[in-house]
């Protein structure tokens, strides 16, 4: 135990005297019993001089272990240094050489002046393009381009002037293509670049057109301005080549074919498709000039009873005197302004016609006979369609029960259920809803169902034979009693 002793800790162990047989002998006439305490001795020892080494030789210990940890410490320390000194000296080199690297392979696949790729990479690219296009079934139009009048400027401003002059026209041209297109560096007045065209291709021509009006827009530079010349060669996949060194060969025959010309533009590798690209241009054009003009104008086709004869109604039908004196038909440019959206500003003439007609026709025979108007899916589209027909009627003062929207199934498909919202603003007015070339298109019954439709038209394939063709006159009867039950 621990115990004070004249006001001092000690450590005190105590020894018992325990009475053994052989005690006995001299202590068995006291009493003395075997097993019994009779006595011990005691030993204590003072306790704070043993604290006290025990406490100097702690402090020996704990010195040392610190000694040895900040060693260790300085060891880890002065590592530790080195060896973010070889890392950086690692990272620095290695920055180096892929800096070295990334130099060598832009200056071997840029172009340093514009940061296109030259011809190698976009080759290289254009093998992947190409790959994935007719994966796609997409058509890819490779075009060489050349800006014919930049070795003049050049030669005049100098090659600064040149350097920025191309590069303000390879910006132009990137902001005309779309993401996955490629634009390159062939020479120092020559660009080619690619063209992917989910449609096919002539009908996207006007696209290579509104390109090269864009790249010849003036150039504002230094208080000058200077008008770029541009001359393209073009060549197709899959229909002229899929091989990229044959296409690259292509679209180079045909910037020069168009560079002879010595006019700006763009020449398509195939005559045939040069032909064609022209002829359409062209209708664009007329197109525009015949609504500018007023070169169009209506027939009106009668719509009679067939059991009493009687005049109902009429159809507007659109027709086209070109300034040659040449009619222009409907199957051909129709189409076309469909797809250039030319087709908006001649539905709404053509809407507004037929209804000022109406009225004409109506103070002439006395009574109201419904007119017939087509409107094109590119039309049905237009969000302003519903409003443009509430003016019509309101500045006409046509009954809007005398008006009636002619569309065809294959409109239907685009958006089922803002056809049936159309049709349904056009309902609730009064406005009659014809199914055009009802039997040519989807037929769906169940879109018969659910859309506001007054009358079938069936297609004329099915009618001009109707005397003669017992299938037709199956058809065309069951589609009458289809329409006359619903």
């Amino acid at each position: 135990e621990v115990t004070m002793l004249d006001g001092k800790r000690y450590v005190r162990t105590m020894r018992p005297f325990v009475t053994e047989k052989k005690c006995l002998k001299c202590h068995g006439m006291q009493g003395y019993e075997i097993g019994d305490v009779r006595g011990g001795i005691s030993v204590a020892i003072p306790l704070d001089p043993a604290l006290a080494a025990a406490k100097r030789y702690d402090v020996g210990i704990v010195s040392l272990l610190v000694a040895l940890w900040m060693m260790g410490l300085s060891g880890i320390f002065l590592q530790g240094r080195r060896l973010v000194r070889q890392t950086v000296v690692a990272m620095e080199n290695a920055r180096l050489r892929d800096q070295a690297e990334m130099s060598l392979h832009y200056m071997s696949n840029y172009d340093r002046y514009t940061n296109l790729p030259n011809r190698y990479l976009f080759e290289e690219r254009l093998a992947g393009i190409l790959k994935s296009a007719f994966g796609q079934k997409e058509s890819v139009a490779i075009v060489a381009l050349e800006i014919r009048n930049l070795r003049r400027i050049v030669d005049i401003h100098g090659e600064s002037l040149g350097r920025d002059f191309l590069k303000m026209i390879a910006e132009r041209l990137v902001l005309q293509l779309g993401d996955d297109d490629v634009v390159a560096r062939l020479s120092s007045e020559r660009l080619v670049f690619t063209l992917i065209q989910k449609a096919g291709r002539i009908k996207n021509v006007s696209l290579f057109k509104s390109i090269e009006e864009a790249l010849s827009q003036a150039i504002d530079y230094q208080e000058k301005q200077f008008f770029p010349m541009i001359s393209m060669g073009i060549a197709f996949s899959p229909e002229d080549s899929i091989d990229p060194a044959d296409l690259m060969q292509m679209a180079m025959s045909s910037l020069e074919r168009a560079i002879e010309r010595s006019v700006s533009g763009f020449e398509l590798y195939s005559r045939s498709l040069q032909a064609e690209a022209v002829e359409r241009l062209a209708m664009e054009s007329g197109l525009q000039t015949a609504l500018n003009e007023k070169q169009f104008f209506l027939n009106y086709q009668p719509q009679i009873d067939a059991d009493t004869g009687e005049i109902i109604g009429f159809e507007a039908l659109l027709r086209w005197i070109n300034s040659d004196g040449e009619f222009v038909s409907p199957v051909d440019f129709i189409p076309v302004a469909e797809e250039n959206g030319l087709i908006l500003p001649i539905g709404a003439w053509v809407l507004e016609t037929a209804c000022h007609q109406a009225i004409l026709f109506q103070k002439e025979f006395g009574r109201f006979l419904r007119a017939g108007v087509n409107v094109s899916a590119k039309q049905f589209r237009d969000p302003t369609l519903v409003d443009h027909i509430d003016r019509v009627l309101s500045e006409t003062g046509l009954p809007p029960e005398y008006l009636e929207i002619e569309i065809t199934e294959n409109t239907f498909m685009d958006n089922p259920l803002k056809t049936v919202e159309i049709l349904t603003d056009l309902k609730i007015r009064g406005v009659k809803i014809a199914i055009d070339d009802f039997g040519t298109g989807y037929s769906s019954l169940n879109y018969l169902k659910r859309f506001p439709v007054d009358r079938l038209k069936i297609d004329r394939s099915f009618v001009t034979d109707i005397v003669t063709n017992d299938d037709d006159r199956v058809l065309v009867s069951l589609i009458t009693s289809l329409a006359r039950g619903m």
